[in-house]
């Protein structure tokens, strides 16, 4: 048998197998207790709540509110702009975006969440894992595995962990009357924890902030230069003239470069954001998130560039000076950048947005010329069919 009647078997079977998929847009989602839907949800509304059963992978994005009383039997991947709410059952990861979370139900799999305020009720039982990062956070529940918190400002620990805990915060609060950590408790805050009896089972461990000046941070932004050189190297050499235009761009109309740079580096992830938002509009909101991040890589070697030939001013326009240039100017953004203060924050985000404008405009001049040089072709070509005429007229 041929191998093309093979594959083709293959993926009719994987097709025949694969479960359906529904995308819903709509102002308002409900699905009643009652209900229940065998398909793969994908869901965009500015309101969500499910109180029915669902049988497979839930991907959805509410605008407001998300609320999810029902059942969820796979993976549930959910974003929400306002507040996000779990009162029901799920016996899969769970993992959320959203501006408040509040999580009172079981879940058999592990947790992740991304918020600005994140409570686990008295109520909540998960199972698994739990990576939390929030400005506050509050665990009163009873999680079954490890704990991972990352809060800006206040973590407070009142519930029971059966594996190791890992709280990164401003302030940490431990409940002696209700907090129990069956593992290790390793914690970096700005006062020292000192628990009550029998709240740590094993061990405590206070970490002390990273230096900036560590050997590790000086092998990470090392790692990390030649990473953006080895990167600049091929782009250089294979989109020559867009580099050549965005470098020209740099120097003669930085502010303009700096303007677009701002506006694209804000507006293009929350375009992106708004299109993923809608099953329709998935493709199109992962491709210009992808453009976003590759843009904002490749913007330091535009900008290096433009800093390497400003200290290198005399030389040729060779590839090997042009390369030169590209080192030199990325080593000083990483030097700058090297000791995280106010400062070397400005110059990174100056850097990004003067690299993403000159990019954003270079790719606008390009596509013109794309579009120009045909033009101009066929007008000289209609001028050299005319001029044999015109000799031929002439006495």
């Amino acid at each position: 048998m041929r191998p093309v009647f093979l594959i083709t078997a293959f993926c009719l079977l994987t097709a025949a197998t694969a479960p359906a998929i529904d995308f819903i847009s709509t102002n308002r989602y409900e699905l009643a207790k009652e209900q229940s839907v065998d398909t793969e949800q994908w869901i965009s509304a500015e309101v969500i709540q499910i109180d029915g059963t669902l049988r497979q992978d839930l991907f959805a994005g509410g605008i407001k509110d998300l609320v999810l009383n029902g059942i969820c039997e796979q993976a549930v991947w959910a974003m929400a702009g306002n507040s996000m709410v779990i009162t029901g059952d799920c016996h899969d990861n769970v993992r959320l975006l959203g501006t408040t979370i509040r999580i009172d139900g079981t879940i058999d799999g592990n947790l992740m969440a991304v918020a600005n305020a994140i409570s686990i009720g008295t109520n909540a039982v998960i199972a698994g894992d739990v990576h939390l990062n929030a400005n506050q956070i509050i665990l009163e529940g009873s999680v079954g595995g490890s704990v991972d918190l990352t809060a800006t400002q206040t973590a407070t620990l009142s519930g029971i962990i059966t594996g190791n805990a890992k709280v990164h915060a401003h302030e940490i609060i431990l409940s002696d009357n209700a907090a129990k950590i069956g593992g290790n408790l390793t914690y970096m805050s700005s006062r020292e924890l000192i628990p009550g009896e029998n709240v740590i089972g094993g061990t405590i461990k206070r970490s002390e902030p990273p230096s900036p000046y560590s050997a590790d941070r000086l092998y990470s932004h090392a790692i990390w230069f030649l990473a953006a050189f080895l990167t600049g190297m091929p782009f250089v050499s294979l989109f020559p003239m867009t580099t050549a235009m965005a470098s020209i761009l740099t120097r003669k109309s930085p502010l303009l470069c700096l303007l677009v740079g701002f506006v694209a580096f804000f507006l293009l992830p929350i375009l992106g954001v708004i299109a993923l938002s809608s099953g329709i509009g998935i493709p199109l909101g992962a491709l210009m998130l992808a453009s976003w991040g590759a843009l904002v890589y490749i913007s330091r070697i535009i900008t290096g560039l433009l800093i390497g030939t400003l200290i290198l001013r005399n030389g040729t326009t060779s590839a090997g000076r042009i390369i030169l240039s590209m080192s030199a100017g990325l080593a000083v953004i990483y030097s700058v950048t090297f000791i995280p203060t106010a400062f070397s924050l400005l110059f990174q985000l100056v850097v990004i947005w003067i690299g993403t404008g000159a990019l954003l405009l270079a790719l606008h001049q390009k596509r013109r010329l794309i579009i120009q040089v045909p033009e101009e072709l066929r007008q000289l070509e209609a001028l050299k069919n005319k001029t044999p005429n015109t000799m031929e007229e002439s006495p």
